[in-house]
């Protein structure tokens, strides 16, 4: 994050930070010029006030596009959990307009060193939400912003945390507008397929794959995904409190300004 020292507000919100990173304490009191909002919905209409407009047709483009490339790249929700970017997904995706898509992925059992495969029912996997794994039941609209999970053509512009714009929901194959990345791969339309994922072993204790789409819903993302980005409007989503003051110091830190922040609790 750079910070132009010359501006007055600048100055006070990279002193409250400081406070922040190097003064642990039990409460954090934000800048009065922080906009503080009620609950999730008021969260996320501020943030993308444009979920709430009707449609509007692009010219001769293949979706309805309510939010612009620039709220995409220049907004984000975080919060501390995957269940709760989930949710707000979720929530979002609902004030989007058109039809839901649902993709249900595929889990199987494969054995274990011995050869043996555990006695799981598939709604015991299906429930599961391993870290860096997609979602069993992933739901989509054309419109809504998307997030790769995986590598799966760097060269081509679809790298692991690259954002896109989903254009048609086919029953084999999304259809996706890449938006954020290299310039010359802006715009670019490509088709993305499913895949297999098998979490780490150690984090499950048995041995599972899930073949879904490698992508997820980027309204909102975790705190720790978000480090390395600089945005100009940060919605956090503090229903689940913070784990500890660096990943408090993390999420406010994705700004420059006080009154660009907006928290809810």
């Amino acid at each position: 994050m750079r910070l132009d020292m010359q501006e007055p507000e600048n100055r006070a919100y990279a002193d409250f930070l400081l406070k922040v990173g190097s003064e642990p304490v039990d409460k954090v009191y934000l800048p009065s010029a922080v906009n503080v909002c009620k609950n999730r919905r008021e969260l996320i209409t501020k943030l993308y006030p444009c979920l709430t407009k009707t449609q509007i047709w692009r010219g001769d483009e293949e979706c309805y596009e309510q939010v612009s490339k620039e709220e995409l790249t220049n907004k984000m929700i975080l919060t501390a959990r995957n269940d709760d970017v989930n949710e707000i997904n979720v929530e979002a995706l609902n004030f989007l307009d058109g039809d839901t898509h649902t993709y249900l992925a595929v889990d199987m059992l494969t054995p274990d060193e011995s050869g043996r495969i555990p006695p799981i029912s598939n709604e015991f996997l299906q429930n599961l939400n391993p870290q860096g794994m997609p979602l069993f039941k992933l739901q989509l609209k054309v419109g809504c912003p998307i997030i790769l999970m995986r590598n799966l053509a760097p060269l081509e512009g679809l790298c692991n945390g690259r954002r896109l714009l989903v254009t048609h929901c086919g029953k084999y194959l999304i259809q996706a507008k890449i938006v954020t990345g290299k310039k010359r791969k802006i715009g670019e339309k490509v088709m993305l397929p499913s895949i297999s994922f098998q979490p780490n072993i150690s984090e499950l204790n048995i041995n599972m794959l899930r073949r879904q789409f490698p992508i997820r819903s980027a309204y909102a993302m975790t705190i720790k995904k978000s480090q390395g980005q600089s945005v100009q409007h940060v919605g956090i989503d503090l229903k689940t409190p913070v784990f500890c003051h660096g990943q408090l110091y993390v999420a406010l830190s994705r700004l420059e300004l006080a009154n660009k922040l907006k928290p809810a609790g």
